[in-house]
């Protein structure tokens, strides 16, 4: 299928005028949007979604891995979960999938080793692998630390009000970019 229509365009149009306005929910706008399309615009809805198939198949694999590697994390902080295991230790593999039990581990959480975006399991990474991944948290949370830095200082400045109440865009735009830029 081309894109002969637009739907890309079409789709970015719907969901700009969808999400018009402030105090909206993503996945309210989302299920409100599917059903306007299917009801008054299903071709639309089936063009897109051809179009970018490919894309959100590796945005659902990507949170896959991470809700993966998120599960491994709290199961390790969780001590009834050592507890449960040990109830389905006896259990075969079988039975264990059977019963929606996977046993998830740190060791097997599935990280990107390499500018690539290769993913490997911990267990099977190497010492530069390691870096990578650490140096990628790191550089992950510079612009979360100044976007922290930016909002406490909003927040300090606009206490109870609203913030249009204290700042013009234009100040908002600018004390923004006075922050976030000291990321770059």
């Amino acid at each position: 299928m081309s894109d002969e229509r637009g739907y890309i365009a079409e789709m970015a149009a719907a969901i700009e005028a969808a999400t018009a306005g402030s105090g909206w929910v993503a996945a309210i706008v989302a299920q409100k949007l599917h059903a306007s399309l299917l009801e008054n615009d299903p071709d639309l809805l089936d063009g897109w979604l051809h179009m970018v198939a490919p894309d959100v198949l590796r945005q659902a694999i990507t949170l896959r891995a991470r809700q993966r590697n998120g599960a491994a994390r709290r199961g390790a902080k969780v001590r009834d979960f050592a507890e449960a295991a040990r109830d389905v230790e006896d259990a075969d593999d079988g039975e264990r999938e059977a019963a929606g039990i996977r046993l998830l581990s740190l060791f097997e959480s599935i990280h990107t080793v390499d500018d690539s975006d290769t993913r490997k399991r911990a267990c099977d990474m190497t010492g530069p692998e390691h870096r990578f991944v650490a140096d990628a948290y790191r550089e992950r949370a510079k612009p979360h630390l100044m976007l922290a830095a930016f909002h406490s200082a909003v927040a300090k400045k606009v206490g109870k009000r609203l913030t249009s109440d204290v700042f013009t865009a234009e100040q908002y735009e600018q004390m923004y970019l006075s922050i976030t830029d000291k990321a770059a």
